[in-house]
């Protein structure tokens, strides 16, 4: 949200592939819904996610990094 209210277009700053997501992905053995997230936040950062605002991806991208966290460490009920 600090990259849409803050820099105007032309002063946003991309990500590079340095090092392709998929073998970063693959060499590192991330899961498969945390690469998810990867992949999405790698795509926004290079300004490819055409059919949503930024706002709306950084919601997007919230969400699924909140669900993941609530479900990898949910507390089990006493």
């Amino acid at each position: 949200m600090i990259r849409a209210d803050e820099y105007p277009e032309e002063m946003r700053v991309s990500a590079r592939d340095v090092i392709p997501m998929e073998d970063y992905v693959g060499k590192n053995g991330i899961p498969f819904r945390e690469a998810q997230i990867l992949y999405d936040l790698h795509t926004w950062a290079r300004g490819r996610m055409e059919t949503l605002t930024d706002r709306e991806t950084a919601g997007w991208i919230a969400r699924r990094i909140d669900a993941l966290s609530r479900e990898t460490y949910r507390k089990d009920p006493q």
